[in-house]
């Protein structure tokens, strides 16, 4: 009985380890795309606990890629999870959270898409 405890407790530790990231983005990067946000984001450590927070940013034009990185890289790292808006909106809402005991360290990179006249006025 005392194995299946062990071995039950390992999959749940190791199952937590797994959904945290390096480097999370979604969306694709043009090389003509306008950079709207390249922040960092921080929130300290509480003891013995996890930390959520929101990160939320407005922006005027359609947004085509996010990028949020890990500055510590030390063990697990956050997790990140888009909230509200994102892709082809004009905000993004996401929700972070740390690692047991651990603050949260980001990086997160917005672009938002270029539209030209001369390339709307061919696709017609």
């Amino acid at each position: 009985m005392y194995s299946i405890r062990l071995i039950v407790l390992f999959c749940i530790i190791f199952a937590s380890y797994g959904s945290n990231f390096k480097e999370v983005f979604t969306g694709f990067f043009r090389e003509k795309d306008l950079v709207v946000a390249n922040d960092r984001f921080y929130r300290p450590r509480i003891p013995f606990k996890r930390v959520f927070d929101y990160y939320y940013k407005k922006v005027e034009c359609p947004i085509s890629y996010i990028k949020v990185t890990d500055r510590l890289g030390v063990s697990p790292g956050p997790t990140a999870e888009i909230v509200k808006g994102g892709l082809r909106s004009d905000y993004v809402v996401l929700l972070m959270g740390s690692a047991y005991n651990r603050p949260i360290f980001v990086n997160v990179f917005i672009t938002c898409a270029v539209y030209d006249e001369a390339q709307n006025a061919t696709a017609d």
